[in-house]
């Protein structure tokens, strides 16, 4: 079966207020206590899969769990595990030896016998468990769980909450979730307990997510476009954004998560019609975090782009002020960001309204058409790039992006070949534009900084001037992408 859940990260005062509220609502205490298992080179957890014994109060359990459509849904395929008396409970793969199952188990193996399965590390959780049924008959578990991974005699303490749907709509479980996150200290998190305890064995450190290629069906109408785009856009972004609302704030992963919402932004702008109406409120809240990551995308500039061009030509880089940490931090914890991400959720998992409003073919001309009317707009402004205001060329940094995006949102619907040959041309001509950006931005910050700095009038002097070459180099390339063949036809 494929489970839907939603999985959050507690900081603040989260964690108290919860168990206080679900103790008073009668929930009740269950131990657990989990063993996962793995190969020594840990090829279950390469795979993205997890095989454990559980102990929940008297009962066993053996479950394995998988990825499936997106982040929030996982492949689980549980078995009871009868009692033994004195005898230890012991794995069994016989367990899952039918159907679906057994395909997932041995293609994580790769051929690697049962006997290399070893127990890994182990898992202890007190839960605070409680059941509700929401006003559109969802029945959902409410899980607060507390506990640690014990790798040896090394504990990682953790405290998450897991909002499960039981049956029914799956409408009822994101509007419940977006109910919780509203009250603040509760954040999307996409990392499973075999996760954590991988990284507690090895010591591995938060990794940046990079996006994966969007996969639609053959002959996909409207509403399938949308949503397997927005599903594959959301997980770029929850793998990112999860990880910084836990604290961990390295560059990669500030870079990405923006990335991340480039893309969610360009999926909710060039496909709106092919999707229901979208809360202005959650549009608002990722674009007020989009802009508050925007110092750390500037400070990166400087460190790659403008300390290098300065230092060439013999120009001292002016003081500057780094951005905080915390300030990322708690721009993905914003209770309005959290629960705009839960909504989009919703219309990707839900629907919420969402109707088949165009065939196949006629998905297929929407989507050229919005693709040409970007290539058009990129095209005419490259002819003049080098003339353009500043103003105006940074808005055409913004449509080449979305026009890659696009083009990378529905690849597989034209030949691949003649995608990527146009994508080739697309991607130095962004990066481009990137740096030309990243230039007249710290040449305007140092610009405003000549009566405070004695380096700044000759850097931003070195800057205005780099600027012509760049702009140059810029048109050049938009040049390129104008005379690219379409492959939309």
């Amino acid at each position: 079966m494929t489970e839907l859940e939603l999985k959050f990260s507690l900081h603040g005062s989260a964690l108290a207020s919860l168990r206080a509220a679900l103790t008073v609502r009668g929930a009740r205490l269950v131990p657990l206590r989990a063993r996962y298992f793995d190969t020594a080179d840990a090829r279950l957890a390469r795979a993205g899969v997890s095989l454990r014994l559980r102990r929940e109060g008297r009962e066993w359990r053996q479950t394995l769990k998988a990825g499936a459509d997106s982040r929030v849904q996982r492949f689980e395929h549980e078995v009871p595990v009868p009692p033994q008396g004195r005898k230890a409970h012991g794995l069994d793969l016989a367990r899952h030896a039918e159907g679906p199952a057994q395909a997932v188990l041995q293609a994580a193996l790769g051929g690697a016998p049962p006997r290399a399965l070893v127990e890994r590390f182990t898992v202890d959780v007190e839960r605070l468990r409680l059941a509700v049924t929401t006003e559109h008959g969802s029945e959902i578990e409410i899980a607060l769980d507390i506990g640690h991974v014990l790798v040896g005699k090394d504990r990682t303490p953790f405290a998450e909450l897991e909002l499960e749907l039981k049956a029914g709509p799956p409408e009822g479980l994101f509007e419940f979730a977006q109910s919780w996150v509203a009250h603040g200290g509760l954040c999307l998190s996409a990392l499973t307990k075999s996760q954590r305890g991988e990284r507690a064995m090895c010591a591995q450190p938060a990794l940046a997510v990079q996006a994966h290629p969007v996969a639609l069906p053959a002959s996909p109408d409207g509403s399938s476009v949308w949503r397997h785009v927005l599903r594959s856009v959301l997980d770029h972004v929850l793998a990112n954004a999860g990880e910084v609302a836990q604290g961990h704030t390295d560059a990669e992963l500030i870079h990405q998560l923006r990335v991340g919402l480039r893309r969610l932004r360009t999926a909710l702008r060039e496909l709106a019609a092919l999707a229901p109406a979208v809360d202005a409120r959650w549009l608002a809240a990722v674009g007020e975090t989009f802009s508050r990551l925007g110092d750390f995308r500037d400070e990166e500039a400087m460190a790659k782009v403008v300390g290098p061009l300065l230092q060439a030509e013999g120009a001292v880089m002016p003081a500057r002020v780094a951005p905080s940490a915390g300030d990322a931090i708690e721009a993905v914890r914003a209770p309005a960001f959290q629960a705009a991400l839960v909504g989009l959720l919703g219309l990707a998992h839900a629907g919420g309204g969402l109707s088949s409003c165009k065939p196949a073919d006629a998905t297929r001309k929407h989507l050229a058409r919005r693709l040409e009317r970007l290539h058009k707009r990129v095209s005419c402004a490259g002819r003049r790039f080098d003339r353009l205001p500043l103003a105006q060329q940074h808005r055409v940094r913004k449509q080449i992006k979305r026009l890659r995006y696009l083009a990378e949102f529905v690849r597989s619907l034209w030949p691949a070949k003649a995608v990527d040959r146009y994508l080739s041309r697309l991607e130095p001509a962004q990066d481009a534009l990137g740096a030309h950006n990243d230039i007249a931005v710290a040449a305007q910050r140092f610009q405003c900084q000549v009566r405070t700095d004695a380096h700044a009038a000759a850097a931003a002097g070195v800057l205005h001037a780099h600027l012509a070459t760049t702009a140059r180099a810029g048109r050049k390339l938009l040049r390129r992408v104008g005379k690219a063949p379409r492959f939309w036809g």
